[in-house]
């Protein structure tokens, strides 16, 4: 197969909530966001196995309810220590996509369901028809989902205005996409649904694709014109990328 048709698999973007300070922490020191009202301290320790410094999301509530959990361009964008940024994925050039989590849970798995969502364009967010493996303990599963832009894969979802500000507040099961996805997905994350008292331990959050190779570098920062005196240096430079 000619070079130029390859594809190159990496890594787009990976949380694994680890942060080496203290236990229950707030979700935003790695750049995520969640919307459970009155706390924000959503990364547990100590809790269902987890041994510190071993840290995930930790999803529970005593009623039924609907909780997310989600990183962005915007808030994870890689100024965080360790963390790396989440990028502007672009449906057109990336190919292969794919979305894994690991879950488990220590009280009344049956009770809860999650899904992967993601937003569309820095705007519109979506969640997945398609619900993850429901764990049976607090040992983690790693369960995935090939992207599939098709709108039969994906309810829109629907907004409530109670929750915090700045977060997605998620009414399920919301309205059936009305296309098929398209342009840069620019957050992803999870929908927790619990039918009752129940938990899910949340990590390694993982957004896998391949991207087409570059056969020539592509400039990037071109050089810029400089007038300067007569025996001065003048310095120019130049940056360009290829993943070829």
């Amino acid at each position: 197969t000619p070079a130029a048709s390859l594809t190159v698999a990496t890594i787009l973007y990976q949380e694994n909530f680890d942060l080496p300070t203290s236990p229950d922490q707030s979700v935003t020191l790695v750049g995520w966001r969640n919307d459970v009202q009155g706390a924000t301290t959503r990364i547990f320790t100590g809790n269902g196995g987890l041994t510190f410094p071993n840290m995930a999301i930790y999803s529970w509530d005593n009623n039924a309810t609907n909780e997310a959990f989600y990183a962005t361009t915007a808030t994870a964008d890689g100024s965080i220590s360790n963390h790396q940024a989440f990028p502007a994925i672009n449906l057109a050039t990336v190919a292969n996509l794919n979305l894994a989590v690991d879950v488990g849970s220590q009280w009344q798995p049956t009770l809860t369901h999650c899904y992967f969502a993601v937003q569309l364009n820095w705007s519109t967010w979506y969640v997945s028809t398609t619900e993850l493996t429901q764990p049976v303990s607090t040992t983690f599963i790693t369960d995935s989902l090939t992207f599939d832009p098709s709108a039969s894969a994906w309810n829109q979802l629907t907004l409530s205005g109670s929750g915090p500000a700045n977060a997605i507040y998620p009414v399920l099961p919301g309205t059936p996409a009305p296309a098929n996805l398209t342009g840069y997905i620019t957050g992803a994350g999870v929908v927790v649904v619990h039918d009752g008292n129940s938990t899910l331990n949340i990590d390694n959050f993982t957004v896998l694709g391949a991207l087409p190779p570059t056969p020539l570098p592509v400039i990037n920062s071109p050089p810029f014109s400089r007038t300067n005196y007569t025996g001065e240096t003048a310095t120019f430079s130049v940056s360009a990328t290829s993943n070829g």
